[in-house]
């Protein structure tokens, strides 16, 4: 595939003083663009649709069932949260019928709970769902946002030309910075610069964004292939993003999917591990008054969440393959431990085939003192003491993993 490169004169090495004092881990929170997403026919109830209403009693649920306790703070609205045109004075407000008291007065609630809140905006003139995007209304926008005390925009830039999405982005981020505001800054946008083939300028990137989307937007109609495709952005790395990840700007992997009434629970967990192994940012996008058990149990282990925020290495290597589906990933934690996943890209099946390995600490690259102690992640379950040679067995067999599968192990140094 023959690829452009899209050079910006001057602003090659845009950088922003201070960015990573804004996300030092990668953000975790909640967002309307999975189960929610444009959803506003609120024939059935304010609670069923995109509305204030809904939003708070999430807020509440999150603020009382664990989840903000466990990092995610961030409440963010997508797409549709405003009226369809702006008014007479050229100013984007918030749908009257389903955001009757304004974004402020949200904001203010969610302050209440201590959460933050986030909102969408695109550089275009629309945005994706025809709602009224920021071209030639930035100023206005950064300067009303700021006033209601949002913490957190979505940048999308779904009708901006692909040519003008760097110079748009830095624009903008020139006037929230007049304005002393400082929100977090979520783009989606370099994700349309990898779609038109050009290579997006990850300097330019990391200047103006706090994390950064490069891949397929996934959704609650996303299937097992859209995030097996998701991770062969990263396998092999082609446009060296690792390099340009760190604090303060992260690689958005997308929206999380547990609570997908489309995907089996096995794929979704697959993805959470995948997730936190390459510290994306961890958003759920589910109905969390309703989630299921199993999954509310996953999303809220603290030692998942504790490796996707470890922010020692942001440079996680496939050290071993099986086969064309199966890999184990490595990545260097702090107090000199170290994250095994083995994970099976093969999709899901009535009967699933198990693929057994012969997995060594050696082969996942885990090999700076003679022997470990391993055990399950997630659990925390004590699994042996292995010497980085010995083939490591599991319920007493080598490491077998399942079609969409993962095994995530923790290696502790002994010394």
């Amino acid at each position: 595939m023959t690829m452009k490169f899209l050079t910006l004169m001057c602003v090659t090495w845009y950088v922003v003083t201070g960015i990573s004092d804004i996300a030092p881990t990668p953000p975790m929170g909640w967002t309307t663009r999975g189960l929610y997403d444009c959803r506003v026919n609120c024939a059935a109830g304010l609670e069923t649709c995109l509305s204030q209403t809904m939003i708070k009693q999430m807020a509440d649920t999150m603020a009382t069932d664990g989840y903000r306790d466990a990092g995610y703070t961030y409440l963010l609205i997508g797409d549709c949260w405003s009226e369809k045109r702006r008014n007479t004075q050229g100013r984007l407000l918030s749908d009257r019928s389903r955001f009757p008291d304004g974004i402020a007065s949200l904001a203010q609630y969610l302050h209440s709970k201590n959460l933050k809140l986030g909102l969408h905006m695109d550089l275009g003139i629309i945005t994706e769902n025809g709602y009224p995007g920021s071209k030639g209304h930035v100023t206005a926008d950064v300067g009303d946002m700021a006033a209601w005390g949002v913490d957190m925009i979505y940048v999308d830039g779904v009708a901006e030309d692909v040519k003008e999405l760097e110079t748009s982005a830095i624009f903008l981020d020139k006037s929230i910075n007049s304005t002393g505001w400082s929100p977090l800054v979520s783009c989606g946008w370099p994700a349309r610069l990898v779609h038109a083939n050009v290579t997006p300028n990850y300097d330019v990137i990391k200047g103006v964004c706090h994390t950064f989307r490069s891949t397929k937007r996934l959704s609650y109609t996303s299937t097992w292939n859209s995030i097996y495709y998701t991770s062969l952005f990263f396998t092999p790395d082609e446009y060296n993003i690792s390099s340009h990840q760190g604090q303060g700007r992260w690689n958005d992997l997308g929206l999380l999917l547990l609570g997908s009434s489309g995907l089996p629970e096995t794929c979704t967990h697959t993805q959470l591990s995948f997730w936190a192994m390459l510290n994306s940012p961890l958003f759920l996008g589910s109905d969390l008054r309703h989630l299921a058990a199993a999954d509310k149990d996953i999303v809220l282990r603290k030692p998942i969440i504790e490796l996707d925020q470890d922010t020692l290495d942001n440079t996680p290597l496939i050290k071993a393959q099986y086969g064309p589906e199966v890999q184990v990933w490595h990545r260097f934690l702090s107090y000199a431990d170290h994250a095994v996943l083995v994970v099976s890209w093969g999709p899901p099946e009535v009967i699933p085939r198990p693929i057994v390995t012969n997995l060594t600490l050696q082969d996942a690259g885990v090999n700076l003192q003679p022997a470990y102690s391993v055990q399950d992640l997630p659990s925390g379950q004590a699994i042996g003491h292995y010497f980085t040679d010995d083939v490591m067995m599991i319920h007493g067999a080598p490491v077998t993993i399942f079609p969409a599968g993962n095994i995530l192990l923790k290696a502790v140094s002994e010394h």
